[in-house]
């Protein structure tokens, strides 16, 4: 991060240039919790005798792997390796 430090403290100027990155991990973690979401659904669905793959498992699992892969692309572009 560019900017100054004061007391070891970033100021917020210098923390605000990596909102992308930030935003790409938050991102990714909605995706990942969405996935586990599906598979929580699909584990109670198949204990309580149901078919697992009815109900929200599909759309979860189709909307969560999406959001997932995403975020791992935004991550791809907007990290930057330390110098």
């Amino acid at each position: 991060m560019k900017g100054a430090a004061v007391d070891g403290w970033v100021t917020i100027a210098a923390a605000a240039e990596d909102w992308g990155l930030t935003a790409a991990i938050i991102v990714f973690g909605i995706g990942a919790a969405l996935l586990a979401v599906a598979g929580i659904v699909f584990r109670v669905r198949a204990i309580a005798n149901r078919k697992a793959w009815d109900g929200a498992t599909v759309p979860l699992a189709v909307i969560g792997l999406i959001v997932t892969l995403v975020g791992v692309v935004a991550i791809y572009f907007t990290y930057k390796p330390a110098p």
